[in-house]
């Protein structure tokens, strides 16, 4: 009787096991009929950049501005522009995406001068990491996981379900070394709706896509970011730029006109050791900013690898993690 429980156990473990390798299949088949990457001249998406959700430190606007050709193979042309807050600055970079037959997203890398594989809808690759060799440092190449078919986003623009889940991490070829930088989420019909990794989370304000409008797509003005009436009244650090960075990075920080307390800046490596520490004799109120050149207090260059940057001011201490690739 024993025998036969057990029988019929494993006959149903192996039942519900097919039921869920179907609906997984039938999940991954929904790339095939919905757009997880939009393209059409004139789509539009804005990003809030924030620290836990919490601390913001600048928007993204990423713009399909344009079509072209690259040996003969054409492409959509998108536009990203960064605003950071603190100081006031504004970068842009321009990509490179096309849609394959499958379904799948290749982007054109121009350091390598050729496409590769960026977001991929197949079954085969669910749990298989694929490597691009984007506009980062060599050795350093994103390593890029396919994770999940149905999960959900909850951000400023809507909540999302149905959404596609991937890692990115940077791995050196060279030495085997991964570092876990984000994850990202698409979501049906809209795109990229969440990406960030520890300590950041980036989510979307709003898109205009195929004439379809999600949630607001305005982004608020350097000038109207740095209002008197929106300046916090303790100390406040803001993340590294550019993150990850080679040779030098820049950390900013603010301080009241009010602020009474002495403000230290130390940076920690991976296990709590202090690397390097940044003083003044009189410390300034305002906007403020020191530029790390990855090395120690003594000049020693530092390693690859994840530090962390802490703004300590009486009961008050923020920290941020940055990476630093060599």
């Amino acid at each position: 009787m024993v025998g036969k429980m057990q029988v019929n156990k494993a006959y149903k473990n192996a039942v519900f096991f097919f039921i869920a390798i179907l609906v997984s299949l039938s999940d991954l088949g929904r790339a095939q009929e919905l757009d997880y990457f939009p393209m059409h001249i004139g789509d539009l998406w804005t990003y809030e950049l924030t620290t836990f959700e919490v601390q913001k430190w600048g928007e993204r606007r990423v713009e399909i501005i344009d079509t072209t050709r690259i040996d003969s193979v054409p492409y959509f042309v998108f536009l990203e522009t960064t605003y950071l807050l603190n100081p006031k600055e504004v970068t842009s970079r321009t990509e490179y995406y096309r849609r394959l037959e499958n379904g799948d997203i290749v982007k054109y890398s121009q350091r390598v001068g050729e496409e590769q594989l960026f977001y991929t809808f197949q079954a085969d690759f669910l749990y298989q990491p694929y490597l691009y060799c984007d506009d980062v440092i060599d050795p350093f190449k994103w390593q890029i996981t396919f994770i999940d078919t149905n999960t959900s986003a909850n951000t400023p623009s809507g909540f999302f379900t149905k959404c596609y889940e991937y890692l990115f991490d940077l791995y050196d070829e060279s030495t085997g070394t991964l570092l876990p930088l984000e994850g990202r989420q698409l979501a049906p019909n809209v795109g990229l709706v969440k990406y960030g990794g520890e300590g950041d989370v980036n989510q979307l304000l709003g898109a205009y896509i195929d004439g379809n409008l999600i949630g607001d797509t305005t982004v608020t003005s350097v000038e109207e970011i740095h209002r008197d009436d929106t300046l916090p009244n303790t100390p406040v650090l803001y993340q590294n730029f550019p993150n990850p960075f080679n040779g030098n990075t820049t950390v900013r920080f603010f301080v009241p006109n009010s602020w009474t307390q002495p403000v230290s800046l130390v940076i920690y490596d991976a296990i709590g050791k202090e690397v390097f520490r940044y003083q003044q004799d009189h410390w300034t109120k305002g906007s403020q900013q020191f530029i790390w050149n990855a090395k120690t207090q003594y000049g020693k260059e530092v390693g690859s690898g994840i530090y962390f940057v802490r703004l300590q001011s009486g009961t008050y201490s923020e920290c941020i993690k940055i990476t630093m690739l060599k």
